[in-house]
C-alpha cells in the first residue's frame, strides 16, 4: 500500500501503525471492539473510507485518541470523491427498510412476511365486529395494523360488495377528543360537537357512524383501528374519559345493526390493565387475536422482499445469519432491533449488494441500535448532547423497565438547554437517524425498542428517576393549564410550587418556555393572593404602629440588626437545607440518607422528608463510586480486612482507596510501563498486579512500596494473576497461551509452564484449598490444573461458543462459573468438571467478568453491556434487577471476604462500590403480590394484614415481618376488591368482581360457609358492623345489601337510591347506620335494622372514591372535588367545618387513625396529609416523594404504621413518624458524614456535628 497513493491509503496505513503499536491481532481486536475481523480488517485496507462508528471501536481498541480520528475522518470525508465513498450511487436512494418506525399504511408495498396473519385478521373480522389484537413490544403489531390491514382495506383488496372505510387513531392524553376528531372527519361534522355528544351519551357513539355512513354505499363499514390502545392507562389520567372512551368503543363494535367494527392494538403486558376493566374484559372474550413469532420462511422474507423490490442482492450468508441470530437470542419482540440493524446494513452496503460484513459492520441484531445511537450521540457537542437527552427524556413515561413512549406536541420541544436552534438541529438528527418520527406536528421515539436497546438511554431513565417524575408532573399541568385558557384554577401553589421552582434553578435547562411562563404565572398567583391576605391587617395596624414606633424607635434598630442576621441565617440554612435535599435524591447510599437527614435539620421541608423516606423504605446498593484513573479500569480487587479496595488500568497504574469514604490512599503505584489487567492480594496484605509489559509486580499493601524485582517469564501480555490462600503461590495467565506458577516470596518459576490452552489464557482462578487452578481462555475453554504437579486434570469445559473472558471458582460448593464472549454465564462442577444447570443469560452483550461470593451462595457478573447481575447460584435464578451505574463496559467484579461488598471496575474510568445485601427498609415489604394496587385491611389486635388480589385470592401477611402466612385462600373467581376483618379478629371477609361475598377463618384461611350471592355485578366493598352480627356490600349494580355474619345469608331486600355504581361502604353510630358512596356523586345512609333512608343524600360534588367513618362512628368523612375532603355529621347530615385542603391531586384514599383523633388523606401522587379531627388543621407536613400513585392504605392498629398497596406489586408497611426513619437512617448508613464531606456537601458556616449520635466521626478525610 502506498501511503503517497492517496488520502484514503494514508489513513489506511496510519491506522495499520496504530494497530502494531498496540500490539493486538485483529482477532483481539474484535473481542475487544464488538466488530467481525472482517469489518475491523476493512476499516484498514485502504479501498474505502470506513464508518465513523467502525472507526472509533478500532481506534479505543488500540487505545487511540477517538476524537482525533473522528475530526480527521470528517475532514476526509469532505474531502473525497465522492465515487471512492462506501455508498455507491450519486442519486439518493428510498432506503428499502424503515428501522424502528412503523410501516404506515402507504408503505404496504414494502411490509413482508406478515401476509398469512393480514389475511387471518381479515377473516376473523369478517364474523366478529370487535376484536383485540394482543403482541408484546417489538412483535410488529402496529405495522400489522397500519400497513397490512388497514393497507389492505384501502387497496381496496376486499372481496366483491363489501366496502369498508379504514380509520386509525391512538388515544393519546385525552382519548375521547382523538375519537371525536377521527369520527367528526368521516361525519364531516365539527370536533366539538361530535365530543359533546360523545360525552354526554358515550354509548350513542354508533348513531355518529351510521349519520356518517348515511351517504355511501348500502352495506358500507367503518373498521376503526384503534392502535397503542394502552395509552388509554398511561397516558390519560382522567377515568371519565377513559371509561367514556372504551363505551363509545364498545356501542360502534357490538351495538346491533352498527356498521361499525373496532380493532385495538395492544401490548400483551397491559392484558391485566383491560382485564380490570369489566365491560372491556366481557367485550375480550373469545375475541383476541395474538401476534407472536415469525416462521423462519416469513424472517427470510423479512430481509430479501424488500431489497429484491429496490434492485440490490442479498448474499444468502446474511439471510442464514440474521435468521440464526433470531432464533438464539431474538424473542418476539425483535423486529424493531432486525429492521434497524437490516437499515444500517442497507447503508453500509458496498454497491447493489447487502453482506454479512456490513451486518456486521452495522452492529448486527444485537448493536445496531445502540450503535446508531451512541454514533449520533457521540458527534454531537456538548450542548447537542445535552439537548438530544432533554428530547429523548421528553418522549418517555414511566421508568426504567417500565418506560414506555409518549408522544408530544412540537410546540412542547422549545427552548431547550441549547436553545431553539439546537433542539430544531438535534430533532432533525434523530429524524434522519429514524430514532424518532416526526408526523402532523407530534414527536414520538421510532419504537420503544430504543429505550431497552440503548444503555445509555437507560442509564439516563435510571439515574434521573425523580427528576423525571416532577418534570413529568410540570409539563402535564403546564399543558392541562394552557388548554384551559390558561385559567389560574389550574396554576400550582404552596409546597408543589416551591419544590418545581427550587427544581428549576438547579436545573434551568430542563423546562421548556410553556413551562418557565407556568410557573411564573403559578408564583405571581400565589404573592398576589398573600399580598391581598395580608393588606388588610396592614391598614388595621397602621395607626397602632406608627403610635408604636415613635416610642419603641431606639429599641427597633437594634432589634432590626438581629433579626435581620436571624434572617438571614434562616435564609442561608433553608438555602443549603434545599440544596441537600436535592444532592440526596441523587447520591448514592450512605450519602444520600446522612444528606436528607441534614437537610431535615436544618430546614423541615417536603422535599428533604421524601429523599429520606425514599431512603428508608427502598435502600439502594450503590455505596461509592471512585474516579481517579485517567483511563479504562480493568481489574479491582478487595482487601483481605475489606477496608481498602485496588484498581488497576490503561493508565498504567495500582490505585488504592479506602472503602469507608472513597478517598484515595497514598500515591498511585507505579512501576508498570503498560496498561494493568490483573490483581490480586493475599491475606497478609501483598498486592500482586500483572501488566501487558509482560511482568508481573509485588507491593506492600500498606506502604505502597514494590517487594522484590518484577517477575519474568512470559513472553506476552499478562491478562490475569491470582494467589493462594495461604500467600504461598502466585498464577498467572498470559497471551502466550500459558499459565504459570511462581513463589510468592521469592518470584522464583515453580516448576515449568503448564500448557494446554490453543489460544489466549485470559483468566485464572485459585481455589480455597490452594490446590486447583483454574484458567479461561480465547480457545473458548476453561481447564483445571493440579497446583502441585502442574498437571491438567480431565478434559477442557465445553460450552461456550467464542472466548471465556473470566474465571471463578468456589471450592466449597465445587462449583467453577465463567463468563464468556457468548453473553452467557455457565456454572461447572469443579471435581466433575461437568456443565450445571442451563447457561445464565441476561446480559445482552459478552460477559467480561464473574465472581462468587464466600458463602457460595451468589454468582456475581458484569460486561459490556454496563451491568452487574447477581445470581442464585444454586437455580441460576436472577436476584433483584440488574446494577445500573456504569456509563460504559464493566470489566472486572471482586467480591469482599465477607460477602458484603462488590467491586467493579468499568472503561468508564471508574470502580464502583456495591452492596450484595441492600439495607434493610424501614418496615416490611410484602412480595408475592400479584397484581397492582391490593386491597389491605390491618387485623383489629394481632400483627396481620390481609390483602385481595386480582387473581382471586386472599393472602395473609405478618405485619412486623413481612412473611406470609400460610397458602392463599383460594375460591373466587375474579379479582378481590374489598377485604375487611371481623372486630374480633377470627374472620375475613372478602368481595370480588365475580359477584360475591366470601368468609374465611382467619387463623388457619379455612373457608367458612358457601359463597354468598344476591348481587348482579361485581361486589366492590364490603364492611362489618362492630358488633360482628352483619356485613354490608356495595355493588356496581347501584345497591347496598346486608348478609348475616354468621351464617352468609341476606338480610331483608337490597338497599336502594344510588342512581350509579356504588363504591364503598362502611357503617356509622355504632352499627346502627349504613353510610355508602357511588360515581353518582352523593353519600347515603340508610337505618341497618330497617334498611329504610336516613336523610336525605350528601352532595360531594363528584363521584366518591374515598369514604371513612370515626371510630365513633359519628363522623363521615369523604374526598370530594377538587381535591379536598369534606366532613359530615352521620345523624343529621350537617357538614362539619371546612373542607380539608392540601392536596393537589384526586384524593383516593380517607382514613380515620385508631384513635379517631386524626384524619389522613392519600392522593394519586401518593401524597398523604394528616388533619386534626377537632380543629381542622394539619398534624404536619405533607408526605410526599415516596411513589407516584399509591392504592389502598389501611392503618395498623396500636402502632404509627400504614400498609400500602403499591404498583410495583408489593404491600409496602411503614411507620409514619419521621422520627423513626431517621433512626433507622442512621442504622443503614452505619456512619456519619466525614469532614470533608461535611464540608463540602453542608459547609457554609455550619459546625460540625455528628448526624448520628451513636456513630463516631469518622477519622481520615
Amino acid at each position: 500500500m502506498d501511503p503517497d497513493a492517496d488520502p484514503i491509503q494514508r489513513f489506511a496505513v496510519d491506522l495499520r501503525h496504530l494497530r502494531r503499536r498496540a500490539g493486538l491481532t485483529y482477532q483481539e481486536m474484535s473481542g475487544l471492539a464488538n466488530y467481525s475481523v472482517t469489518a475491523l480488517s476493512q476499516a484498514a485496507g485502504g479501498r474505502d473510507l470506513p464508518t465513523a462508528s467502525v472507526l472509533r471501536a478500532y481506534v479505543r481498541a488500540c487505545g487511540g485518541d477517538e476524537n482525533a480520528w473522528t475530526r480527521r475522518l470528517l475532514t476526509l470525508t469532505a474531502s473525497v470523491p465522492t465515487n471512492r465513498r462506501e455508498t455507491v450511487g450519486a442519486e439518493p436512494r428510498t432506503p428499502p427498510y424503515l428501522g424502528m418506525e412503523t410501516y404506515q399504511p402507504e408503505d404496504r408495498d414494502r411490509f413482508f412476511g406478515r401476509e398469512r396473519l393480514v389475511a387471518q385478521l381479515l377473516d376473523r373480522l369478517d364474523t366478529q365486529p370487535f376484536l383485540a389484537v394482543f403482541g408484546p413490544s417489538g412483535s410488529g403489531k402496529s405495522s400489522l395494523l397500519r400497513a397490512g390491514m388497514i393497507g389492505t382495506i384501502r387497496a381496496d383488496d376486499a372481496p366483491a360488495g363489501r366496502h369498508r372505510v379504514a380509520l386509525l387513531l391512538t388515544p393519546g392524553q385525552q382519548p375521547l377528543r382523538a375519537l371525536a376528531s377521527s369520527l367528526a372527519a368521516l361525519a364531516e361534522l365539527p370536533p366539538a360537537a361530535v365530543l359533546a355528544d360523545l360525552d354526554r351519551d358515550p354509548a350513542g357513539a354508533d348513531l355518529l357512524v351510521r349519520t356518517a355512513l348515511a351517504g355511501r354505499p348500502q352495506g358500507t363499514e367503518v373498521v376503526l383501528v384503534v392502535d397503542q390502545f394502552e395509552e388509554v392507562f398511561t397516558l390519560c389520567g382522567d377515568a371519565r374519559q377513559r371509561d367514556r372512551f372504551i363505551t363509545a368503543l364498545l356501542g360502534i363494535a357490538l351495538r346491533p345493526h352498527c356498521p361499525g367494527r373496532v380493532v385495538l392494538g395492544v401490548r400483551a403486558d397491559f392484558y391485566g390493565h383491560c382485564a380490570s376493566d369489566r365491560p372491556l374484559l366481557d367485550a375480550l372474550q373469545d375475541r383476541q387475536f395474538l401476534v407472536g413469532q415469525m416462521s423462519t420462511d416469513e424472517l427470510r422474507t423479512v430481509v430479501t422482499e424488500p431489497a429484491r423490490r429496490a434492485g440490490l442482492r442479498v448474499e444468502s450468508i446474511l439471510v442464514a445469519a440474521v435468521v440464526a441470530d433470531l432464533r438464539a437470542g431474538g424473542g418476539p419482540g425483535a423486529l424493531p432491533h432486525l429492521s434497524h440493524a437490516l437499515l444500517e446494513t442497507w447503508r453500509h452496503r458496498h454497491g447493489d449488494k447487502l453482506t454479512l460484513d456490513a451486518y456486521q459492520a452495522a452492529g448486527g441484531l444485537s448493536g445496531a441500535i445502540a450503535q446508531t445511537a451512541d454514533h449520533l450521540y457521540d458527534n454531537l457537542d456538548e450542548a447537542g448532547r445535552r439537548t438530544a437527552r432533554w428530547i429523548l427524556l421528553r418522549l418517555t413515561v414511566g421508568e426504567g423497565g417500565e418506560a414506555t413512549r409518549r408522544p408530544v406536541d412540537r410546540a412542547e420541544l422549545t427552548a431547550g438547554p441549547g436553545g431553539q436552534r439546537a433542539v430544531d438541529t438535534v430533532l432533525t438528527a434523530l429524524t434522519d437517524a429514524r430514532l424518532v418520527s416526526v408526523t402532523d406536528g407530534r414527536v414520538q421515539l421510532a419504537h420503544e425498542a430504543l429505550l431497552h436497546a440503548w444503555p445509555t438511554f437507560q442509564t439516563w431513565l435510571t439515574d434521573d428517576r425523580d427528576d423525571l417524575r416532577l418534570q413529568r408532573r410540570l409539563s402535564h399541568a403546564a399543558a392541562e393549564w394552557t388548554t384551559h385558557d390558561r385559567d389560574a384554577g389550574f396554576l400550582w401553589r404552596g409546597s408543589r410550587l416551591a419544590v418545581a421552582w427550587q427544581w428549576t434553578q438547579s436545573h434551568p435547562e430542563a423546562v421548556n418556555e410553556r413551562e418557565r411562563e407556568f410557573l411564573a404565572a403559578s408564583g405571581a398567583l400565589e404573592r398576589d393572593e398573600l399580598t391581598t391576605s395580608r393588606r388588610q391587617n396592614r391598614r388595621l395596624a397602621v395607626l397602632a404602629a406608627t403610635l408604636a414606633a415613635l416610642v419603641l424607635l431606639a429599641a427597633t434598630a437594634t432589634a432590626i440588626a438581629v433579626d435581620q442576621r436571624r434572617t438571614l441565617a434562616r435564609e442561608r440554612d433553608r438555602a443549603t437545607a434545599e440544596k441537600l435535599a436535592v444532592q440526596a435524591a441523587s447520591s448514592p447510599h450512605p450519602l444520600a440518607l446522612l444528606l436528607s437527614m441534614e437537610s431535615l435539620r436544618l430546614n423541615p421541608s417536603d422535599r428533604g422528608r421524601a429523599a429520606l423516606l425514599h431512603g428508608v423504605l427502598r435502600p439502594q446498593r450503590n455505596t461509592t463510586t471512585l474516579t481517579g484513573h485517567t483511563g479504562s479500569v480493568h481489574a479491582v480487587v478487595l482487601s483481605a480486612d475489606g477496608r481498602t479496595v485496588v484498581s488497576a488500568g490503561d493508565d498504567r497504574t495500582v490505585r488504592r482507596w479506602d472503602v469507608a469514604t472513597g478517598a484515595p490512599v497514598g500515591a498511585p503505584l507505579t512501576g508498570h510501563t503498560d496498561p494493568v489487567e490483573g490483581l490480586a492480594t493475599s491475606p497478609d496484605g501483598t498486592i500482586v498486579s500483572g501488566g501487558d509489559d509482560g511482568t508481573i509486580r509485588r507491593w506492600d499493601g500498606t506502604t505502597g512500596e514494590p517487594l522484590g524485582e518484577p517477575i519474568r517469564g512470559h513472553s506476552d501480555n499478562v491478562k490475569s494473576v491470582a494467589i493462594s490462600a495461604d500467600a504461598a503461590m502466585i498464577v498467572s495467565g498470559s497471551k502466550d497461551r500459558t499459565v504459570r506458577r511462581w513463589h510468592a516470596a521469592t518470584g522464583a518459576a515453580l516448576g515449568p509452564p503448564l500448557v494446554g490452552h490453543t489460544d489466549h489464557v485470559w483468566s485464572v482462578a485459585m481455589g480455597a484449598d490452594r490446590r486447583l487452578i483454574v484458567s479461561a481462555g480465547w480457545d473458548h475453554t476453561v481447564r483445571r490444573w493440579d497446583s502441585d504437579t502442574g498437571r491438567q486434570i480431565g478434559a477442557p469445559l465445553r460450552g461456550h461458543v467464542g472466548p471465556v473472558l473470566d474465571v471463578a471458582v468456589h471450592t466449597g460448593s465445587s462449583l467453577i462459573v465463567s463468563g464468556g464472549q457468548d453473553g452467557t454465564v455457565r456454572r461447572w462442577n469443579a471435581a466433575a468438571g461437568t456443565p450445571v444447570g442451563t447457561p445464565l443469560t441476561g446480559h445482552s452483550a459478552p460477559v467480561e467478568a464473574v465472581a462468587v461470593t464466600p458463602d457460595g451462595k451468589t454468582i456475581i457478573s458484569a460486561g459490556r453491556d454496563r451491568t452487574v447481575r447477581l445470581w442464585n447460584a444454586r437455580t441460576g435464578a436472577p436476584l433483584d434487577a440488574p446494577l445500573l451505574g456504569h456509563r460504559d463496559q464493566v470489566r472486572f467484579v471482586a467480591v469482599s471476604r465477607d460477602g458484603g461488598t462488590v467491586a467493579t471496575a468499568g472503561r468508564d474510568r471508574t470502580v464502583r462500590l456495591w452492596r450484595t445485601e441492600p439495607g434493610a427498609p424501614i418496615g416490611p415489604t410484602l412480595r408475592g403480590v400479584k397484581d397492582q394496587f391490593a386491597r389491605v385491611a390491618a387485623h383489629p389486635h394481632q400483627a396481620m394484614i390481609a390483602s385481595g388480589h386480582g387473581d382471586g385470592t386472599v393472602r395473609r401477611w405478618h405485619a412486623v415481618t413481612g412473611e406470609p402466612i400460610g397458602a392463599p385462600l383460594a375460591g373466587h373467581g375474579d379479582q378481590v376488591t374489598s377485604v375487611a376483618f371481623s372486630p374480633d379478629g377470627r374472620r375475613i371477609y372478602s368481595a370480588s368482581q365475580d359477584g360475591t361475598l366470601r368468609r374465611w377463618d382467619a387463623a388457619t384461611g379455612a373457608p367458612i360457609g358457601a359463597a354468598s350471592r344476591g348481587h348482579t355485578a361485581e361486589v366492590a366493598s364490603v364492611a362489618v358492623d362492630p358488633t360482628g352480627a352483619m356485613v354490608a356490600t356495595a355493588g356496581w349494580d347501584g345497591t347496598v345489601r346486608r348478609w348475616d355474619a354468621e351464617t352468609g345469608a341476606p338480610l331483608g331486600p337490597p338497599l336502594l337510591g344510588h342512581t350509579d355504581t356504588v363504591n364503598t361502604v362502611l357503617f356509622a353510630q355504632g352499627g346502627a347506620m349504613i353510610v355508602a358512596a357511588g360515581h353518582d356523586g352523593t353519600i347515603r345512609r340508610w337505618d341497618t335494622r330497617t334498611g329504610t333512608a336516613h336523610g336525605g343524600p350528601l352532595p360531594a360534588g363528584a363521584p366518591v372514591e374515598a369514604l371513612a367513618v370515626s371510630p365513633d362512628g359519628t363522623v363521615i368523612a369523604a374526598a370530594s372535588a377538587p381535591n379536598a375532603v369534606r366532613r359530615w355529621n352521620a345523624e343529621s347530615g350537617s357538614e362539619v367545618g371546612e373542607p380539608l385542603v392540601g392536596h393537589h391531586e384526586t384524593v383516593t384514599q380517607v382514613a380515620f387513625d385508631p384513635g379517631g383523633r386524626t384524619i389522613s388523606a392519600v392522593d394519586r401522587d401518593g401524597v398523604i396529609i394528616r388533619w386534626d379531627v377537632g380543629t381542622g388543621r394539619r398534624t404536619g407536613p405533607p408526605l410526599s416523594g415516596y411513589v407516584d400513585h399509591v392504592g389502598r392504605v389501611a392503618f395498623v392498629p396500636g402502632t404509627a404504621a400504614v400498609a400500602v398497596a403499591r404498583p410495583d406489586q408489593t404491600i409496602q408497611v411503614f411507620s409514619i413518624d419521621v422520627r423513626q426513619w431517621a433512626e433507622h437512617a442512621c442504622a443503614i448508613a452505619g456512619r456519619n458524614l466525614t469532614p470533608a464531606e461535611w464540608n463540602r456537601y453542608v459547609g457554609h458556616g455550619q459546625p460540625y456535628h455528628r448526624t448520628c449520635a451513636r456513630f463516631p466521626v469518622p477519622t481520615g478525610p
